[in-house]
């Protein structure tokens, strides 16, 4: 099965030396999936973008002793801000600002070209229905439904088999559905309630 992240390849021995524009052309491949995963986890745009973007600045500084391909660097980058939205979610309190750094660039990155999608993905019932779901329910469905990641790339991901990322996923559809269907017919839930 071919991976999602194979065009990543070409781009490992240059980062590993440290080269601007490989870290530029990582950075402009996956920050729109990246951040598009921490609001589905975070549904706080801001906090979205400083998790990606601590979550870049943390591979910058060890690129060059990563030892792995394109695909092995996407799956560090979504486990590591998979993590950085659990912490962030387990301490609200303890709001920290990021380093001051800034990517390596040329000029200015862009913000998120999925801002707009991200705005629209998640209305009030979507975001009701994922607050439902467990941290792992959550992980699975945005990392399928939403960034398009295959079963062995989610499972690499959450550090599982795909067996088990496939049946997480599964599991996770069924208690959106139900979600979903409980927020549309909020009386029924009522009727069958003891």
């Amino acid at each position: 099965m071919p991976s999602s992240f194979g065009d990543l390849d070409r781009l490992v021995p240059r980062l590993r030396a440290g080269e601007e524009a490989a870290f530029t052309a990582l950075y402009e491949r996956l920050v729109d999936q990246l951040a598009t995963f921490a609001h589905g986890q975070l549904r706080d745009k801001a906090a979205a973008e400083d998790v990606v973007q601590e979550a870049f600045l943390q591979f910058v500084r060890n690129a060059e002793s990563f030892d792995g391909d394109g695909r092995q660097v996407a799956s560090w980058l979504y486990r590591a801000v998979r993590n950085k939205c659990i912490d962030r979610s387990r301490s609200a309190a303890s709001r920290y600002e990021a380093d001051v750094e800034v990517l390596p660039s040329d000029g200015e990155l862009e913000p998120p070209a999925s801002a707009a999608l991200m705005e629209a993905t998640f209305d009030p019932v979507v975001a009701a229905a994922l607050d439902s779901l467990t941290e792992e329910q959550r992980s699975v469905l945005l990392l399928r439904e939403i960034d398009g990641l295959d079963y062995a790339e989610i499972a690499e991901v959450l550090g599982t088999t795909r067996r088990a990322a496939y049946s997480a996923a599964s599991r996770a559809r069924s208690a959106m559905r139900a979600a979903l269907s409980a927020a549309e017919n909020p009386a029924s839930e009522h009727r069958s309630a003891p």
